[in-house]
């Protein structure tokens, strides 16, 4: 599997890999306190094993949307933006795993398709238990 050299972004040191169907996958080592436990019956150290899924990181023509997803409807908050690049962090579980999402702007970025090498959808609990509203998000 071909990686790049760990690179520097926001609060955190990055390498990225692709799998063999071309996903973009990335590890990143942070300071964050962790709320998971890591897997320890592999060869890798316990200090340096990974701990979960920290971020996801979503790709979109316009970001405008999707922000405003990411604030009105689901808690989080804009942390960082850097180049082309969004990061929101979860308000309710600001440390915990699974709690940023990174929106980059690619305009010119091809419509996903569901197939080998994408992931097709990611779900995230809303901070509260608020009904939908009839025929939409609130």
């Amino acid at each position: 599997m071909a990686a790049t050299r760990p690179a520097a972004r926001a609060e955190e040191d990055v390498l990225a890999l692709r799998d063999p169907d071309g996903l973009l996958i990335e590890l990143a080592a942070n300071a964050d306190p962790h709320d998971t436990d890591p897997w320890d019956g592999g060869a890798v150290p316990v200090e340096h094993a990974v701990r979960g899924i920290r971020s996801v990181t979503l790709t979109e023509q316009d970001t405008e949307g999707t922000a405003r997803m990411l604030g009105d409807q689901l808690g989080f908050r804009l942390v960082d933006e850097s180049g082309d690049r969004l990061r929101f962090r979860a308000v309710a579980a600001a440390a915990a795993t699974g709690a940023i999402v990174d929106v980059v702007a690619a305009p010119r970025a091809e419509r996903g398709l569901v197939a080998a090498g994408s992931v097709h959808h990611v779900a995230y609990r809303r901070p509260t238990a608020r009904p939908r509203t009839p025929g939409g998000w609130p």
